[in-house]
């Protein structure tokens, strides 16, 4: 099948939930085309031209955030609230014109507000959770005439009425595909100080009542081993070798041996790479 990603974000971020998902599709055998909006100049009418020249049979759209801040000189504090809703609906819209393509919603910022993000853009269907294995199945069983509905972690509006399906763990990560960052123009991101970013874990023991990632992740660690994170560095690398390369997970020091033991792989592989950390978390 034919798979188009949309990274829907229009903020200064790494394509990180898009790049993996898009490298399952890859993985599961599939045509997979990306549509960065971030660097779109007029992405309404790229957008229409993409699409109309790929006619892809399944479009995916990452949703980020809800609502974030802009730096704005005009106004107080120097930064204004932006909602990304209004430019997902529109761009949800004109696919439907242009398109008889399958919409699936994702993305962190569905993962919080599936129903009404469904609602809003009166879509049907969306996947919450580790999407690495499940958007590869709902593939499969949508090609094969399966039952999409029972794929874990997906939402869905049927009969006048949301249902939602249970989330499952990815437990073996280094089973997952390697993130498709090839697929990006990462010479944009490198102009604009946006390193790629990769995640050597899953999962946050801390009980932080400000932060949603244990319920979303689990309380216990799941970790890709230290060879598997440094191969997703040398992939990138193969693609263009990069300034900067960020971890981005929840806390890259914890459990302080896995990540010493990335570390140490490499060193021992002698890449020449900066590191940059989202979060480094201090315990005592």
């Amino acid at each position: 099948m034919k798979v188009l990603i949309i990274s829907s974000n229009t903020l200064a971020f790494s394509p990180s939930g898009p790049a993996y998902v898009a490298g399952a599709a890859l993985n599961a055998g599939h045509t997979v085309e990306v549509f960065d909006c971030l660097f779109a100049k007029d992405r309404p009418s790229e957008l229409d031209g993409h699409i109309t020249r790929f006619n892809p049979d399944v479009i995916g759209i990452s949703i980020r955030l809800v609502t974030g801040d802009i730096i704005d000189e005009s106004a107080e504090f120097n930064t204004r609230r932006f909602d990304v809703r209004p430019d997902v609906k529109d761009m949800v819209e004109r696919i439907k014109q242009s398109s008889s393509a399958h919409i699936v919603l994702g993305g962190p910022g569905f993962n919080y507000y599936g129903p009404d993000w469904l609602e809003y853009l009166d879509l049907d269907y969306g996947i919450r959770g580790e999407a690495e294995f499940a958007f590869p199945l709902y593939l499969e069983r949508l090609e094969e005439g399966g039952d999409i509905h029972s794929v874990p972690g997906c939402i869905y509006r049927k009969d006048g009425r949301v249902h939602k399906v249970p989330r499952e763990l990815i437990e073996d990560l280094d089973a997952t595909a390697l993130p498709a960052y090839e697929l990006f123009d990462l010479d944009q991101y490198f102009e604009h100080n946006i390193s790629a970013a990769i995640f050597t874990k899953r999962g946050c023991a801390f009980r932080c009542t400000f932060c949603p990632y244990r319920s979303l992740e689990g309380g216990h660690y799941r970790l890709k081993s230290p060879q598997r994170v440094v191969d997703e560095v040398e992939h990138i690398q193969k693609a263009k070798k990069p300034k900067m390369l960020s971890f981005c997970d929840n806390s890259f020091n914890v459990p302080k041996k896995h990540a010493e033991a990335i570390c140490h792989e490499l060193i021992d592989r002698k890449l020449d790479v900066r590191l940059g950390l989202r979060r480094i978390s201090v315990v005592s």
